[in-house]
This record gives structure tokens, sequence and C-alpha cells, in this order.
């Protein structure tokens, strides 16, 4: 009876063995077309933004091979949208101190302001290059 609980235990520490070699296996890096491994952020370039006194939106042209855009807000809040049309409502806004990143592959701008009026707005931003 004790022979069988033991050789059930082997062969279920086997199988678990066995699923958790598989799950790693199946982690891989991401391949392109050609099934080369994609390489990200091999470089990147930064920009100090400083906000104008008024809340228009100013576009922010991305380098080229810009993958990622991180953006930290150091001095108060800064909006951000993908295009320029006011009609179009779809912006968010960062409050200082918060960093967010964006994926910007095969994006060429995006459009960045102050939340407030007569307040001082400056974020940093860094572009992530493949």
């Amino acid at each position: 009876m004790n022979m069988k609980k033991t050789i059930m235990m082997i062969i279920i520490g086997l199988m678990l063995i066995a699923v958790a070699v598989t799950a790693l296996q199946a982690q891989t890096l991401p391949v392109d077309s050609r099934k080369e491994v994609m390489q990200f952020h091999r470089s990147w370039e930064a920009l100090r933004f400083a906000a104008p006194g008024d809340t228009t939106w100013r576009r922010i042209t991305l380098p080229a091979n810009t993958v990622e855009v991180l953006i930290l807000p150091v001095t108060g809040a800064i909006g951000v949208r993908p295009d320029s049309t006011y009609a179009n409502n779809k912006y968010f806004d960062i409050t200082a101190g918060v960093p967010i990143k964006l994926p910007a592959y095969k994006q060429t701008k995006f459009y960045i302001r102050r939340t407030a009026a007569a307040t001082a707005s400056v974020a940093n931003i860094l572009f992530l290059k493949m």
C-alpha cells in the first residue's frame, strides 16, 4: 500500500516537471516575419518639453525607429492625444510624477499640452528606439 503511494507521487512529480519544462520552453522572444529575434530599445533620445502658457495642443514628432515613448511630467499635469483634432476628445491627462509608457510603432507624431493655463508644466520625454 505504501509502495503504491510512493510510485504515484513519483509519477505526479515527473508529470509536473514535464509541464514546467514545456511551459518554460514556450516562452520565446518575439520574432519578425523572417523568424529573426526582434531587438527593442537599442537606443533612445530625450526631450524636455516645457509647455507654453496656453492649453493648445503642440505637436511632438517622433524620431525615426521609435517603438515606445516614456512620458514623465515633472511639474503640473500634461495632456496627451494621438491627433490635433479638437473635435476628437480622445485624450488623457497625466499628473506630475506619474510616468506612462505609450506604444509608438509606426507612429510619427503625437500631441501634448498643459492641462491648466498659467501653470508650470514640464515633461521629460524618452523616445525608446529599435
